[in-house]
């Protein structure tokens, strides 16, 4: 995104440095969403992860609604139900400490594979 915004409004990226700030600031801010991601996901599980960006989207949706007067399209909120649904039912029996202790281990085809090859 940075190249492409550099080379169309080459102008604009030099004389301001208002433009300048914001693209810091979102190059900051995707750096530290993509570094602390798998930090989350290993501390915490996926779903943990997906209501935070779940909530950071319903924020977003009401600043742009309070403050732009965005108009959403009608479909939002039904899958923002959906997806609040899904969360619900997944976390009904049990929350991630109380599933017991995470093994993870290899598919059986890949421990095959390499029975195989030794």
């Amino acid at each position: 995104m940075g190249q492409r915004m550099c080379i169309t409004c080459r102008r604009d990226f030099l004389s301001s440095t208002l433009v300048r700030g914001f693209f810091v600031a979102y190059t900051a801010a995707m750096f530290f969403l993509y570094t602390t991601a798998p930090l989350l996901y290993r501390s915490a599980s996926s779903p943990f992860y997906d209501i935070g960006m779940l909530t950071s989207d319903f924020y977003g949706l009401l600043f742009g609604l309070f403050l732009f007067h965005y108009s959403p399209y009608w479909l939002y909120f039904p899958s923002f139900c959906v997806v609040v649904l899904g969360l619900v039912i997944y976390f009904w029996h049990a929350t991630p400490e109380e599933q017991g202790k995470v093994d993870p281990r290899r598919p059986a085809y890949i421990q095959r594979r390499q029975e195989e090859q030794v």
